[in-house]
């Protein structure tokens, strides 16, 4: 390991352009592998996410006003149903007008069927009528606690603060701020009797539930009520998995949920895959660039006596340590870049740079993979080297990896086309 820290010392270009080329791969390896990971995630932390599922309407996402009751009373199989409405109406806080779109109106059931924790109140609280809960995000906007007990108007109607829950930010919700009792609005009659836009409709599947019988059995709960009502034309009803909705076709985005491209996922996922082969390819080839000097080095300890499997050792090693270097300051660069790639992304659900243990581990594995893979390869171009042939000009393999380098240069400059359009 001295001998490795004396090169680079002693090499101080070779050195700036390893760590720079490999820092900058990594800092977007890691910046889009969070990403990936967040998109995927979405919704996946609820304990019966694959139990839970959104009834649909032609397609659609939303539902009509009574579908809840309806269901609940109707089908056994549905241990919980949950009506859900986003608003569109203005509102005020402490007379300060607040934009749209921000406000939930939900049921007590809502609370137990998604698990949202509360920072401040309980569910219990939600039994007056006149009683709304904000976010958290909202609550540290202005003085947290402080909030509680102040008032929410919207017309005639007025609202008081009295609990705190957690942010939808990492699910399918929209990121709403105030949660308020959907029975403290008396609804419309064309609400009575047809869809929706702003109604939504959820429920909990029993165990070993067949899916596909029960979304038989709330299309005929569905048909019924149209056909009551005088409906021009037959609707079909259809079951969307907690778990899958962030991606699924129906959800456009439009109708209270967030929605995300699944193909762009995919996209990233390349994105991260070239980036990390080009990381790669990079450290490699700089490492059998400079192979003649190195080799030197290696050579002699052929002539010493050492085996191939300590020096491949001692290249793994060396491996190793730099690649921990440049994934520390990747990090870094990662965290003061990713406000920036938020506002070019324009993602949905923004990235962030995590260090749960998840993430930590995901980190780790990358050090691992990139340091395993770089100096086994750099070992195999090295290790045959002997004093008389440490002289000799560049290698064929270094022309193939600059080939290899070009094409994955190529690939991204695609990609990156492609997402433009």
């Amino acid at each position: 390991m001295k001998s490795y820290l004396r090169f680079l010392s002693r090499n101080k270009l070779y050195t700036a352009i390893e760590v720079m080329g490999l820092s900058l791969a990594m800092t977007f390896v890691i910046i889009f592998t969070c990403y990936v990971k967040q998109q995927i995630a979405v919704n996946t932390h609820y304990p019966d996410s694959d139990n839970i599922y959104l009834v649909g309407i032609d397609q659609q996402t939303y539902s009509y006003y009574y579908m809840a009751e309806d269901l609940e009373a109707e089908i056994p199989e549905i241990e919980e149903a949950v009506h859900i409405e986003y608003y569109y109406n203005s509102y005020k806080y402490e007379g300060e007008v607040l934009s749209k779109e921000r406000l939930l109106k939900v049921g007590k059931d809502f609370f137990e069927l998604f698990q949202i924790k509360f920072l401040y109140g309980s569910p219990e609280d939600f039994d007056v009528k006149e009683n709304a809960f904000v976010t958290e995000g909202f609550a540290r906007e202005h003085g947290m606690e402080e909030v509680i007990g102040k008032k929410l108007t919207n017309g005639k109607r007025t609202f008081i603060i009295a609990g705190i829950i957690e942010d939808f930010s990492d699910t399918v919700f929209k990121d709403y701020e105030f949660v308020i009792n959907h029975k403290a609005f008396a609804p419309e009659p064309e609400d009575r009797r047809s869809s929706s836009g702003n109604v939504m409709t959820f429920i909990k599947a029993a165990d070993g539930t067949d899916i596909g019988l029960l979304e038989e059995k709330v299309s005929k709960v569905a048909s019924e009520f149209y056909k009551r009502n005088q409906y021009p034309r037959e609707k079909r009803a259809m079951l969307i998995r907690l778990d899958k909705l962030y991606f699924a076709d129906a959800n456009n985005g439009r109708f209270g949920l967030k929605a995300e491209s699944r193909e762009k996922v995919m996209i990233f996922s390349l994105v991260v895959l070239f980036l990390l082969i080009s990381a790669i390819i990079n450290y490699v080839n700089l490492n059998i660039a400079n192979a003649e000097t190195r080799g030197k080095e290696v050579a002699v300890r052929h002539i010493m006596g050492a085996e191939r499997r300590l020096l491949t050792f001692r290249t793994l090693l060396e491996s190793f340590a730099f690649t921990s270097v440049t994934f520390i300051i990747a990090l870094a660069a990662a965290a003061l870049l990713i406000d920036p790639i938020n506002g070019l992304l324009q993602s949905v659900i923004p990235i962030s740079i995590s260090f749960g243990w998840d993430y930590i581990g995901i980190y780790c594995m990358l050090i691992m993979l990139i340091a395993v893979i770089c100096g086994v390869a750099v070992s195999t171009t090295t290790s045959g080297i002997r004093i008389t042939s440490s002289t000799r000009t560049k290698k064929p393999i270094s022309k193939i990896l600059m080939a290899i380098q070009f094409v994955i240069s190529l690939i991204m400059i695609s990609v990156a086309v492609t997402m433009e359009m």
